[in-house]
């Protein structure tokens, strides 16, 4: 600390010298003293010398256990011997005995080096970048289609309890900016004071770190370079059919709605779905609304009733509610078996036939402006699919 260089304010300078020194041990002659005892070496009930190396007689500095054995009187004009021996004793004299009663916490070093908590809480914010953490209140309302906004948690963990006056008023300045800011302070280690930032929130476009990421694969993809892996696989899957729609439709690259980017997760779920519709295995109904009085759209698989929408119909297959998992998992099962039968046997010239009607009947509504953004952006991918099996033919 007194080689410091940099140090800032000589305002408090002393009364913080003064008040970790008073934290220091400083143990008396007697205490330093008091791991030693002289002995001659004599001989014991058994006959052996107390110290068998050493001669009969002789008076030897005995040592607890830990502090190095004292020097032979013809090593104590060698100075590297007494340096070392003074160096060990040093050592095994503070791990042994007192170094718990040292307590120089990082708000100390931080005063006396005269740094200012806003510059201290400053640098701390500036230097970490976000991280996701999951958070299972916000997936449930996310899967139950409650909208969230990005909501990011920032903790400084460090122990602001060192004793002192001044180190108290640091401390508790650094702790009116926490506050001011809506962070959290939890008590951690002595020696550093740290900060974690993270970010509940679960749809792509909304987590700060994957925008950036999304421009660069959209870059990536543009220029037929290989995509980083470091990304969820349905934002992966989604850039390459966010490629191919621009290609299609001869327009920018625009991003998909973070359900249909999820729903894309699974892309082979997504496919079946398309073939699905192509072949009637999904089929498209309607039920009794105890609410309305009226009867409603659905779409079923079999006895498995779904959203008439296409994106909330694959999400419910994808990630259905816990307490239907099982028929949910069962209509994906059906769906894609069925698809595979399908496809096997088929004549080839009505396969063709059943492609080109689906293709140009999602063709025409999509001209027709009449469904919502998601539904309009999964048609444009069940379009690339199916186009993409015609050309296969």
């Amino acid at each position: 600390l007194r080689k410091a260089k940099d140090y800032k304010g000589a305002v408090h300078k002393e009364l913080v010298e003064k008040e970790i020194a008073e934290r220091l041990p400083s143990p008396s002659w007697a205490e330093l003293l008091s791991g030693f005892s002289w002995v001659f070496n004599l001989r014991e009930g058994n006959g052996e010398l107390i110290y068998p190396d050493r001669k009969e007689g002789e008076l030897i500095c005995a040592v607890k256990k830990g502090i190095p054995d004292w020097p032979e009187p013809t090593q104590w004009d060698e100075e590297s011997v007494i340096l070392t021996w003074n160096y060990q004793f040093t050592e095994n004299y503070l791990k042994q005995s007192e170094l718990d009663k040292i307590r120089l916490t990082a708000p100390d070093i931080l005063l006396w080096l005269g740094e200012e908590p806003s510059d201290v809480v400053r640098v701390l914010e500036e230097m970490s970048l976000p991280i996701l953490e999951y958070d299972k209140r916000v997936h449930t309302d996310l899967k139950e289609g409650n909208p969230h906004d990005t909501e990011t948690h920032v903790t400084i963990i460090g122990d602001f309890s060192a004793p002192g006056r001044e180190v108290q008023r640091w401390t508790a300045e650094c702790q009116q900016i926490i506050n001011k800011k809506g962070w959290t302070h939890y008590d951690g280690p002595a020696n550093a004071i740290s900060i974690n930032q993270s970010i509940y929130n679960l749809t792509g476009p909304a987590i700060i770190n994957l925008y950036a990421t999304g421009k660069e694969y959209s870059r990536r993809l543009e220029r037929k370079v290989p995509p980083p892996l470091h990304v969820f696989p349905g934002e992966k899957i989604a850039r390459k059919y966010e490629l191919e729609i621009s290609n299609r439709f001869q327009k920018p690259i625009e991003e998909l709605h973070p359900l249909v980017v999820s729903a894309l997760e699974d892309e082979l779920l997504v496919k079946n779905f398309a073939f699905g519709l192509v072949f009637d295995i999904i089929e498209k109904d309607t039920i009794f609304d105890d609410d309305t009085g009226d009867r409603k759209p659905i779409l079923k698989i079999s006895d498995v009733k779904l959203p008439p929408e296409h994106v909330e119909a694959i999400l419910k297959l994808r990630i259905p509610p816990d307490n239907e998992a099982i028929q949910y998992a069962a209509a994906a099962r059906t769906l894609h078996q069925a698809v595979l039968e399908k496809r096997k046997n088929v004549a080839k010239e009505s396969y063709v036939d059943l492609l080109g009607e689906k293709t140009k009947a999602i063709v025409d509504q999509l001209e027709k402006s009449e469904l919502p953004k998601t539904e309009a952006e999964i048609s444009k991918v069940f379009l690339i699919i199916l186009e993409k099996e015609l050309e296969s033919l």
